[in-house]
């Protein structure tokens, strides 16, 4: 390895961090996204228990009963996440100013969610594939905003 090449591999970690600490930091991401996805697998079972519940067994119109599925599964998957996707981060602020961020940032993730969806079906995609492509972008966002506003550690 040329000087040059180790001055770039030195310059690339953040300051005060080895190359073994920031290697377990990748890992821990890495670790956390699974489980975030995880969750929000929970959250879609969550969320269809609910709409069900409240449409088949208590008659509910799906207008009223969706926005109610939906706050419940956010709040599952805020509880999840705070119990065990992030549970290891030594965290900058208290929960209910995390609970506000993840309202937004789950904001967020669905409007993304749903203009991908009716982006793709504009270019003549199957709605079931543009659905699951714009969860997927959704998440994505999700995930990097959570980890950097909602449970963002204090270092």
């Amino acid at each position: 390895m040329t000087h040059e090449s180790a001055a770039v591999s030195v310059d690339s970690q953040e300051p005060g961090i080895s190359a073994a600490a920031s290697d377990a930091d990748r890992r821990r991401r890495v670790v956390e996204f699974i489980k975030f996805c995880a969750v929000g697998g929970s959250g879609v079972g969550v969320n269809l228990g609910i709409y069900a519940l409240l449409t088949r067994g208590l008659g509910l119109a799906p207008a009223l009963a969706s926005p109610i599925a939906i706050e419940i599964s956010l709040l599952s998957n805020f509880l999840w996440n705070e119990r065990w996707t992030f549970a290891l981060r030594t965290l900058r602020s208290a929960w209910p100013a995390r609970l506000g961020t993840y309202h937004a940032v789950c904001l967020v993730g669905g409007g993304i969610n749903y203009i991908m969806l009716l982006v793709l079906i504009e270019h003549g995609w199957w709605d079931i594939a543009a659905n699951l492509a714009g969860i997927a972008l959704g998440t994505g966002a999700k995930f990097v905003a959570s980890t950097r506003w909602t449970w963002r550690e204090h270092r």
